[in-house]
C-alpha cells in the first residue's frame, strides 16, 4: 500500500536490526521473540506476518500479525517516536487488519500489559474492546 508517500511492505530480512530497534525506542521490545532469528523464522513461516512503514526509503514504523482463520492477532503496532501523533499507527493497524481479513479471519485480537496506557488506548480508539478477564501464562522453550 502506497499512501503520500508511505509505503507499507512486508519486512525483510535487512529490516530486522531497524525493527528492533523500533520496539525498543516505543517500550514494546519483548525479549524472548523479538530477535532476528525469530524473526527470519516468523517470515518464512508467514511472510505477510510483519508488516513495516516506510518512507523515502526509512522505516517508521512495523506492526508484527499472527494469521489463524479462528482468531488472528496483532502485535507491535510501533512508530518511531518523532512520527508519532499523526495517524500513521492507525493508518498501519489498519493495512494489518485488511491483510488478515482478506485471508478471512473472524476475529483480530491484540495483547497488551495492562500498564501500557498508550497501546489499550491505541486499541480501544481502533474498535478493540477488553475480553474476559485472563492471565496469560507463558513458557520460554530452549533449543
Amino acid at each position: 500500500m502506497t499512501c503520500a508517500n508511505w509505503i507499507v511492505r512486508n519486512a525483510r530480512k535487512e529490516d530486522f536490526p531497524r525493527l528492533i530497534e523500533l520496539l525498543k525506542v516505543t517500550d514494546l521490545f519483548w525479549e524472548t521473540g523479538d530477535t532476528e532469528e525469530v524473526f527470519a523464522k516468523k517470515l518464512a513461516f508467514d511472510p505477510d506476518s510483519i508488516l513495516v512503514l516506510e518512507r523515502m526509503d526509512k522505516i517508521i514504523g512495523m506492526v508484527t500479525t499472527v494469521y489463524d482463520p479462528w482468531a488472528s492477532f496483532i502485535w507491535h503496532v510501533a512508530i518511531d517516536p518523532t512520527y508519532q501523533g499523526r495517524g500513521l499507527g492507525h493508518m498501519l493497524a489498519e493495512e494489518a487488519e485488511r491483510h488478515l481479513r482478506a485471508r478471512g479471519t473472524t476475529s483480530v485480537n491484540g495483547y497488551v500489559l495492562p500498564s501500557n496506557r498508550n497501546s489499550l488506548s491505541f486499541l480501544k480508539a481502533r474498535g478493540y474492546t477488553a475480553c474476559v478477564t485472563v492471565v496469560a501464562m507463558e513458557k520460554v522453550l530452549k533449543n
